[in-house]
């Protein structure tokens, strides 16, 4: 497979996020650890990488409350803490996954409600993001040619 994405991102996954990925992966992501694991300036030192935002500083019914589609790469997350400043790539949050299958024990779900349906996120945005992104894997478009929804 030439790039790693994203066919489905699920908010309501009783305390967890869960991303379904084009090489067949269902990836688990508790929220806390999740939102621990924000990589911005606030969160994540720039220049040494030291982590500015531990795990156990943050609330434990923290959930996020939006997802934003960043270019063909990754997704924003907006939290109920308000933070949204953090980009989540694909690469790192598929190497982050804490399913039994990757990290070798069963995820540590945190609070936070159990949604029917993901509050804020538009569906049909979210399916027309991934669905640029199989049109791109197929061969078609790009940024500036108009076929992916921009402007050309």
């Amino acid at each position: 497979m030439a790039y790693l994405a994203a066919t489905k991102i699920d908010l309501a996954a009783n305390g967890a996020v869960s991303v379904q990925w084009n090489d067949g992966h269902t990836g688990i992501y508790p929220f806390r650890y999740l939102r621990a694991q924000c990589s911005c300036a606030y969160c994540k030192h720039e220049w040494t990488g030291k982590r500015l935002v531990l795990e156990d500083q943050i609330d434990p019914n923290v959930y996020p409350m939006a997802v934003t589609p960043v270019g063909r790469y990754g997704v924003a997350l907006t939290w109920n803490d308000g933070h949204k400043a953090g980009i989540y790539t694909f690469d790192n949050l598929r190497a982050m996954c804490q399913c039994f299958d990757c990290s070798g024990k069963e995820p540590v779900l945190s609070g936070g409600p159990l949604f029917t349906e993901a509050p804020d996120v538009s569906a049909a945005d979210l399916q027309a993001f991934l669905d640029r992104g199989k049109e791109k894997a197929a061969g078609g478009g790009g940024c500036g040619s108009g076929s992916c929804g921009c402007k050309g």
